[in-house]
């Protein structure tokens, strides 16, 4: 697969993505990261002693995954442990800024959205999107009309959470774009090379070029919730709001990214390319997802070209996948190699994910899983995200006027598309 060239357009909107995260809660993520679930949660619920009591076990498990002295390990725990505290400082600065903005949105009253930017900017210390009238202007351009940018301290929230829940934007190749529309250059045939006899004819051989396309399309997540809520701004709302809008929006992305359900994208389950049977044929008998052995995964290896095979592949299937390969007798045991301090839990040397988008009981001929490394899915962001509130209708069961709810509208602009399809393999339950 050729590497994507990016104009100098293109490279500045990349630039400009890592730069609006500074200054805000998500701008130190990765370090924080790093640090064990167990101190995450106790910095999150600010439980002092935990973390005090946690502080020698996290130097020393650094020292062991990473071979630090103890001087290197216990600065960078101090670090991460005083930046998780400036995250929580500044959420709650943020959250005290966006339910200004969801307020103003719920009462249509545009002097408090222009305040709650304002706010943005005092807190980031730089313009914004919403504060930028030029960024303004093209945001909106592919906004829907009627709709609110969200402030990008939300936006920055929102997409760390879809990131946490979801593992297309976490682990595809992600472009932000630049325009509603986006083209790349990509080889599809290479040049091929043969051995010439002296005076013979060299074979030509042709060069082939395709074009991978972006096309932004909207993704929605509605929900009703009570006035209440709404109208005192008040800030507990945000992490309940934005935890609800993340997990919808990554539900979908990783639904259109995988399975497709889509009459304009295709999922990787949906490719035609490098497919395997389980069993080995498609007459195998082996017609259910409990019928799935080593085997299997070994045939989804190697049905890969050599040049698709690198450290970023591994497995993708529903957890039901694990359940039966965990059912298969011991002797398959070294097949399989536990997470270890730094390392994830993998099957013939590659990790794996579970998805619930993933197929849980296909039926006969139908893909389930596959093989790859998801670099080779592109997915582009537009980076602009809005919500509207509404009063009126029903939304599921609740109708909001009887009820005295809102409806709150997130949006999302985003494309996705396999760039090339050679580097998957799918795995199919058999025919008969």
């Amino acid at each position: 697969m050729s590497p994507i060239t990016l104009t100098k357009e293109e490279e500045a909107a990349i630039e400009k993505e890592r730069a609006a995260k500074k200054g805000s809660s998500t701008e130190h993520n990765e370090q924080i990261l790093q640090l064990s679930p167990e101190m995450r949660e106790a910095l999150a619920t600010g439980v002092t002693e935990a973390v005090k009591g946690m502080y020698a076990q996290e130097v020393e498990m650094r020292q062991k995954m990473f071979a630090e002295s103890a001087e290197q390990a216990r600065s960078f725990v101090t670090d991460a442990v005083d930046m998780a505290h400036q995250k929580k400082e500044r959420a709650s600065k943020e959250n005290a800024i966006i339910s200004k903005f969801l307020c103003g949105v719920k009462q249509r009253d545009r002097g408090m959205i222009e305040d709650a930017y304002a706010d943005e900017e005092k807190f980031l210390k730089r313009k914004t999107m919403n504060t930028d009238k030029d960024l303004k202007q093209r945001a909106m351009g592919a906004a829907t009309a009627g709709d609110e940018l969200v402030p990008e301290i939300w936006t920055n929230q929102l997409i760390e959470n879809i990131e946490r829940l979801g593992l297309a934007r976490k682990l595809a190749r992600m472009i932000p774009m630049v325009s509603d529309t986006m083209k790349f250059p990509k080889v599809s045939t290479n040049l091929i090379a043969y051995e010439v006899a002296a005076g013979a004819q060299i074979t030509a051989s042709d060069l082939v070029t395709a074009t991978v396309t972006l096309s932004q399309r909207k993704l929605a997540t509605i929900t009703a919730m009570h006035n209440e809520l709404l109208t005192n701004a008040n800030p507990a709302i945000v992490p309940l709001l934005t935890e609800l809008a993340a997990a919808a929006i990554a539900l979908k992305e990783d639904t259109l990214a995988f399975t497709g359900a889509s009459s304009s994208v295709s999922g990787i389950l949906e490719s035609s390319t490098n497919n395997v049977i389980n069993g080995g044929s498609s007459t195998s008998g082996n017609t259910t997802i409990g019928d799935i052995d080593f085997d299997d995964l070994s045939r989804m290896i190697d049905a890969l070209s050599s040049q698709y095979i690198d450290d970023g592949c591994a497995f993708f299937f529903n957890k039901k996948v694990l359940f039966h390969l965990h059912a298969l007798t011991s002797a398959n045991g070294y097949l399989w190699a536990p997470a270890t301090a730094g390392a994830p839990a993998t099957i013939r040397g590659f990790p794996y994910y579970t998805s619930s988008v993933m197929g849980s009981a296909p039926a006969a001929a139908t893909a389930y899983a596959f093989f790859g490394n998801l670099k080779h899915l592109y997915f582009g962001d537009r980076g602009v995200y809005t919500v509207a509130i509404g009063t009126e209708g029903t939304v599921g069961s609740d109708n909001l006027f009887e009820k005295a709810m809102s409806a709150v509208r997130v949006t999302e602009l985003v494309d996705m598309t396999i760039a090339d399809a050679n580097g998957f393999s799918v795995l199919k339950t058999a025919t008969t």
